[in-house]
């Protein structure tokens, strides 16, 4: 008990504590107050919650039953299937037959079923049933072409045609074109020529680099030409190869003449790759 508080005496009650001393206030209010009034404005926030909600949940669902879209805005695109068509040369509505592309005096070289032009003033023949005889006639062009032999074992073993210009040509080299095949599985002629340089080129000489590499059309037959920079000793020259594709085996010509004139003869060098054919 309080010890100041005065003692209880008959019909005299002790004043309560709140009736002792004013109660508080804060903005004019008591605390009793305050409470209910916060109690009511958190009723209030969430009327208004409850409120918004079922607002906007309305203004939702009537906009997208009801709102008009134009019958062009709704269209859903068609897509149709595509096919990329096979590449295959397109022929031409009137063929140009085969002895047109051949220039006037040129020679024919000729072995089973193929056949190439050149002109007059390459010597040469097949390597298969007359290999002795086109060698020797080679050799019989002066002492330069003496060594056709040792020459001849640098040539793929399929080499099925061999031909030497008997112009040598300012820089004394030997103008050859041959040609010959090759089995392989070659999933397409892009991947030949990289194939062609680390196999004959790269080991014997490193310093070898394609220097021309693109699709190149004979006659109608899609084909690739690409051109082979290499030098041996002081000897700087270049191969010109023209390649087709049948199957698993490709059917090359192949032009080799000095660095210095390939420009000069790679017009001739094109028209005699145009000449390759498979004759019945």
């Amino acid at each position: 008990m309080n010890a100041f508080l005065p003692p209880e005496e008959e019909g005299f009650l002790p004043l309560k504590e709140d009736e002792i001393r004013p109660a508080r206030r804060y903005l004019g209010m008591t605390v009793t107050q305050l409470v209910i009034v916060a109690g009511l404005a958190l009723l209030a926030c969430l009327l208004m919650g409850v409120l918004a909600y079922l607002i906007v949940r309305s203004v939702l669902g009537g906009a997208s039953a009801s709102v008009a879209v134009p019958q062009s805005a709704t269209a859903t695109p068609t897509f149709t299937a595509t096919f990329t068509p096979t590449i295959t040369p397109t022929p031409t509505a009137t063929p140009i037959p085969y002895e047109s592309v051949l220039p006037p005096g040129w020679n024919q070289l000729r072995y089973a079923q193929v056949e190439l032009w050149v002109p007059p003033s390459f010597v040469g023949g097949d390597m298969f049933d007359n290999r002795n005889a086109t060698l020797a006639a080679i050799a019989a062009l002066g002492p330069q072409f003496s060594n056709i032999s040792e020459s001849v074992a640098q040539i793929p073993p399929t080499t099925l045609l061999l031909a030497v210009d008997s112009n040598l040509g300012r820089y004394m080299v030997i103008t050859n074109v041959i040609v010959f095949f090759e089995s392989a599985a070659f999933s397409s002629l892009d991947a030949y020529p990289n194939y062609y340089l680390q196999t004959y080129y790269l080991p014997n000489v490193p310093n070898s680099y394609i220097q021309e590499n693109r699709a190149y059309l004979i006659r109608d037959f899609p084909g690739r030409r690409f051109i082979i920079s290499a030098r041996r000793g002081t000897s700087e020259f270049t191969e010109t190869v023209y390649i087709l594709q049948d199957g698993d085996t490709i059917w090359a010509v192949s032009c080799v003449t000095s660095a210095a004139e390939l420009y000069e003869r790679l017009s001739v060098f094109d028209q005699i790759a145009q000449t390759l054919r498979f004759a019945p």
